[in-house]
């Protein structure tokens, strides 16, 4: 006899952000299964990938860069 495989965790990559909603049903090992609950999951983007942050921190950066460059070269 096998043994029973059961998920408890989902891994899922969203391919873009926003509101996604899930439904989630539990099934017990008679069979029996409970009604399927919604859960509305709000997506948004990772911090490495948000313009916002990185335009900014890639200006600042580069920034310090030059000025590195203009202080030695004093």
């Amino acid at each position: 006899m096998g043994a029973a495989r059961c998920k408890s965790q989902v891994d899922w990559a969203f391919k873009e952000p926003g509101s996604w909603t899930m439904a989630v049903q539990y099934i017990d090992r008679d069979l029996n299964y409970s009604k399927p609950t919604l859960a509305v999951l709000e997506v948004v983007l990772p911090w490495q990938a948000n313009p916002a942050i990185m335009m900014p921190a890639g200006a600042g950066v580069l920034g310090l860069l030059v000025w590195a460059l203009v202080a030695r070269a004093l």
